[in-house]
């Protein structure tokens, strides 16, 4: 199911103030290094791949600053339903960060949104000649869609070969704007088994990570970070 217009509407609104420098440091900082963490090692142990998708990814692509610090040569899709525009070339703020690519579109509807003018041409000028992502990173999205629907979507249609699925999830706590989906993640454990029952190879498995957090009050709440890669 296709995210709705007034829904639309109110993600544009928390993306608008997500662009305040305020929420920069949003995430904790236990969460955040732990998930730059799960990147070195797959750029260092050259599995990253060359193309990856952030999904929810805001206004400050998580994949583009592991990138940056840990000198991945890698080009990034990043997807959010917010993005003021349907296709945009993020302009680099640091020298040597991975190229990013700004999509507007619905993580339930993923190839509809990949199929938009400009994404092809602009992956096929980077040696990218097929749209198959290496490694995907949700994070904090899995609330918001029906989870299982697009974890096998991911997997069947927008992986290549032994892609990975990388997970950093705050799950059962939403935006106040009610946007929680009603398949959405509840619970780490939920997550965690289904992933186990994909056919997908477990990689990695961290424990919540407690944190302050901005989302709807500034309260200690926790995360999992999983990586699951294609059989």
């Amino acid at each position: 199911m296709r995210i709705s217009a007034p829904q639309v509407e109110r993600w544009q609104r928390v993306m608008g103030y997500l662009k305040d420098p305020r929420f920069g440091t949003g995430w904790s900082r236990s969460a955040k290094a732990g998930l730059s963490n799960v990147f070195a090692r797959l750029i260092e142990r050259g599995r990253i791949g060359r193309l990856v998708l952030d999904a929810g990814s805001s206004w400050s692509s998580l994949a583009v600053e592991f990138g940056y610090a840990n000198r991945g040569r890698y080009t990034v899709v990043g997807l959010d339903v917010g993005f003021d525009r349907a296709v945009e070339v993020a302009a680099p703020q640091r020298r040597g960060e991975p190229p990013l690519l700004r999509v507007r579109g619905d993580l339930s509807d993923l190839a509809s949104a990949l199929k938009q003018g400009g994404i092809q041409g602009w992956l096929e000028q980077r040696g990218i000649p097929e749209i198959k992502f290496n490694t995907v990173l949700l994070s904090d999205v899995l609330n918001y869609v029906d989870f299982q629907r697009v974890i096998i979507s991911l997997r069947d249609e927008h992986l290549a070969p032994s892609g990975r699925i990388v997970t950093c999830n705050m799950a059962g706590v939403v935006f106040k704007h009610k946007l929680a989906h009603s398949n959405g993640v509840k619970n780490n454990s939920d997550l965690l088994a289904f992933m186990r029952k994909s056919g997908m190879i477990e990689e990695e498995v961290h424990h919540p990570i407690s944190g302050k957090e901005f989302t709807t009050r500034q309260s200690d709440i926790s995360r999992q970070i999983l990586v699951f890669r294609k059989n």
